[in-house]
């Protein structure tokens, strides 16, 4: 009798396993962009033409923008490359967000420094963007609108189906050593 109950509960508790949806929302988020045919306001030269880069953030979208959390960063604009620790991230609003450089504040540039602010939109179907930067020495600020790239998400929370196997798997070892034991 037992075992007639325990294959009828197996079956069932998988199915409500699979059916039951993710809980958390939690993104990471991965963006690659290039920047390129930046203008400045004086004659000076532009030093760095085109520049590139990349990171990942986490987010969750359901409990707000002050969840997210910048997890790497990776971009030279001439000889500098800030750290990880050198670069922060707030949003606009429901569609765009700020990367930035920590030196007076994300999106406050002060000319002749190693700074820079990075603007994206990360719901459109189409990638936008407006990157601005400074470097040591110069007295001018450059920025552009032409900005390509790619944005694209991975979900950190494990699928319902990863459970119902995990869940599956669990259940046939104990009924492996239960069976191996009479």
């Amino acid at each position: 009798m037992k075992r007639f109950i325990l294959s009828l509960c197996c079956p069932a508790l998988l199915l409500v396993l699979l059916a039951t949806p993710a809980q958390a929302a939690l993104m990471d988020y991965t963006v690659s962009f290039t920047a390129q045919n930046f203008y400045g306001g004086s004659a000076e030269p532009v030093p760095m033409d085109p520049v590139t880069g990349s990171f990942v953030f986490s987010w969750d979208d359901s409990l707000g923008y002050s969840t997210a959390i910048l997890k790497s960063f990776s971009m030279t604009i001439g000889a500098y490359a800030p750290a990880l620790s050198e670069v922060g991230l707030r949003f606009y609003g429901a569609d765009e967000f700020q990367i930035g450089a920590l030196t007076a504040g994300i999106g406050t540039l002060v000319e002749g420094t190693d700074d820079f602010a990075f603007t994206v939109r990360i719901r459109d179907s189409l990638f936008s963007g407006y990157f601005i930067y400074t470097s040591s020495g110069l007295s001018d600020i450059f920025e552009t609108n032409d900005v390509t790239g790619s944005i694209s998400s991975l979900s950190s929370v494990p699928e319902p189906s990863t459970f119902g196997l995990l869940a599956l798997g669990t259940l046939g070892v104990l009924g492996y050593c239960r069976f191996r034991r009479t």
